[in-house]
């Protein structure tokens, strides 16, 4: 695979990024990624680091993976872009395809470019088809950049900003490790089971996650500033504390770590 940034200037392009980026709420890496492959991304000074940025679900299948690639080209030269309300075959052949998996019921497709689009996009339909007006979204929640999905989520940045979209409601996020429910009652056991989606892909990340899951565990084990070990699949996390009795948060450990792991 070719690499077209190994020669680039990597202070320069640094300054350039100080000066014309915005971030999205915290700083940006340190270093500047100039190549991925498969599962890894590399750094200009020649540091692989494993892609764990789970949120990019256009990447669960590794970077640059050739029938993607390729596909990409192919539709760059034919299709690369129309204006929305002119359609294409493989417009039409994907939306065929999502529609035929999905439960009944879910038999229209809706084409947006990013997860904060989808978010705002669908409020709509929702607050139209159940004449509700009211959206409720987890305290620890991110659902994008626009202002609808900005307005159901709840962070310490949003001081200074003024109102939010008004009829947006905060629940507390589970946390079974700093859990504010200490004794259930039984009145919020609630479980969802999804029986649709990509069975095969699942299965293996079942299996994968038992080995994710044990070395975690043997981590923990070793040292004492992890206090939790939890997740489902392969998106798993680790609580860094500073005493495991009292589980007091430890985000100065935790920053240390990320940066000795170059995450």
């Amino acid at each position: 695979m070719s690499r077209p940034y190994d020669n680039t200037n990597i202070d320069q392009l640094q300054r350039d990024a100080d000066d014309c980026l915005l971030t999205y709420g915290i700083a940006f890496h340190p270093k500047i990624i100039t190549s991925i492959d498969g599962i890894y991304v590399e750094t200009a000074s020649g540091h692989r680091m494993m892609d764990f940025t789970s949120g990019q679900m256009s990447t669960l299948i590794g970077h640059g993976h050739p029938e993607v690639v390729n596909v990409v080209q192919i539709h760059a030269q034919h299709f690369d872009h129309l204006f929305s309300g002119m359609i294409s075959p493989p417009v039409i052949n994907l939306a065929k395809r999502l529609t035929s998996v999905a439960p009944p019921g879910l038999d229209k497709t809706f084409f947006l470019s990013t997860g904060g689009e989808g978010n705002e996009a669908a409020t709509r339909p929702a607050k139209f088809f159940t004449r509700k007006f009211e959206i409720v979204g987890l305290a620890a929640s991110w659902h994008g950049m626009t202002g609808a999905s900005l307005g159901a989520q709840y962070h310490a940045g949003h001081s200074d900003y003024g109102l939010n979209m008004i009829g947006n409601l905060a629940l507390p996020t589970p946390n079974s490790y700093h859990s504010i429910f200490r004794k259930g009652d039984g009145t919020y056991d609630w479980e969802t089971e999804l029986n649709y989606g990509c069975r095969r892909q699942c299965a293996r990340s079942k299996r994968l996650s038992v080995k994710l899951q044990a070395e975690l565990k043997r981590l923990q084990s070793r040292y004492g500033c992890i206090g939790n070990v939890r997740g489902r699949g392969l998106m798993a996390g680790v609580e860094i504390v500073s005493d495991r009795k009292t589980k007091a948060s430890a985000p100065g450990v935790g920053a240390t770590v990320s940066q000795k792991m170059d995450l």
